[in-house]
């Protein structure tokens, strides 16, 4: 049986948090003496070439890096460098390039703003070096390949912050459990709350007075707050390990 490594590159705050990471069911990050940070495991070793291995491990690293953004402080991302297969005739290298797995990031994934108090929201998600209850940073990988939401959700919700995708982020996890309805069923959020959240705002001044629509920064909160609940519900009824589509 093979043994392979993929090394990772970033810096060296961002690999150094990855190494302390609880390890996966069938993968972990270690630092190996002569290749540095290095992902291997037994998800890898029924893999029998340089091919297979780097889209399974570009696969991975991805959602490594949307649950790193999600739990800690600063996170840039880590990139996938080359292959190591390590067999009795040596070790075998193949270069994948340095880009293959980048993933841009152009805003924090964590907000704590002002929250106005009829805005019914509880919660939200302050960005920090902890794990958020429930989950730590390997679980929320596994659930990550479990769930397509999920994945699209926080793909949203860590590229800006912008209302557009905040809303596109909300309308992904309503799509998870099926509609408005749905999702006030689950109580994860109030009516006045969601009402409040998916108003159109009046264009005309001689419009009746209705409540106000959130603003920006209520808004984002709300969303996360949907986010942490979809994923500490995904954590209650997902099996352990979620075994990952390859």
């Amino acid at each position: 049986m093979t043994r392979w490594l993929v090394t990772l590159t970033g810096t060296e705050a961002d690999l150094d948090r990855l190494v302390e990471w609880p390890d996966g069911d069938e993968w972990k990050i270690v630092r190996d003496p002569k290749r540095g940070v290095v992902l291997c495991g037994a998800r890898f070793e029924a893999l029998d070439d340089h091919g297979s291995l780097r889209r399974s491990a570009e696969a991975l690293i991805k959602h490594l890096n949307r649950a790193a953004r999600y739990h800690l402080t600063d996170f840039q991302s880590v990139t996938l460098g080359t292959t190591v297969e390590q067999g009795q005739g040596g070790d075998q290298l193949a270069v994948l390039g340095h880009d293959s797995v980048h993933v841009h990031v152009t805003a924090k994934v964590i907000v704590t703003p002002h929250v106005h108090e009829d805005a019914v929201i509880t919660g939200a998600p302050t960005q920090s070096d902890t794990p958020q209850p429930g989950v730590d940073c390997a679980r929320l990988v596994a659930l990550l390949e479990a769930d397509h939401h999920l994945t699209v959700a926080l793909d949203y919700i860590q590229d800006s912050d912008d209302w557009g995708n905040s809303y596109k982020a909300f309308e992904t996890i309503r799509d998870s459990v099926g509609s408005h309805a749905a999702l006030l069923k689950t109580g994860w959020c109030s009516k006045r709350a969601l009402d409040r959240f998916t108003r159109v705002v009046p264009e005309h001044d001689d419009w009746p007075e209705v409540e106000q629509r959130m603003i920006d920064a209520e808004g984002r909160a709300f969303v996360l707050d949907l986010l942490t609940k979809l994923i500490s519900y995904l954590n209650s009824t997902t099996p352990y390990p979620a075994r990952a589509p390859w």
